[in-house]
């Protein structure tokens, strides 16, 4: 079974490591190591969700398809923290007057 050797690898339009044909992929079943090391590449767009030996593997593995399904939901929640409106990353303009006269009017130790 042919394992991609670097998770930077470039990749064809096929979704498979350069110089590679589909011939030369693997085709039996996905192997824990090999889900590990494809989980990161299934988040960051790398690889296709709609792989049957993916969602093979799924079906066999409830832990791991859990986990796909937590960290989706991480993942998800997390792209709502950036669309909030509410959100402001600038502290307001009068932040550091009211640290400086806290400090001020707080006791010497």
């Amino acid at each position: 079974m042919m394992m991609k050797e670097s998770m930077s690898e470039p990749m064809n339009d096929s979704n498979q490591p350069l110089g590679t044909s589909a011939a030369e992929q693997p085709t039996g079943k996905m192997t824990l190591p090999e889900f590990e090391e494809r989980l990161p590449d299934f988040f960051g767009g790398g690889s296709d969700w709609n792989d049957p030996r993916f969602q093979a593997f799924l079906t066999e593995n409830p832990d791991s398809a859990a986990l796909v399904s937590d960290l989706n939901s991480i993942a998800e929640a997390a792209k709502g923290l950036f669309d909030s409106p509410e959100v402001d990353a600038d502290p307001s303009p009068d932040l550091w007057d009211k640290i400086a006269n806290g400090l001020k009017s707080e006791p010497a130790s």
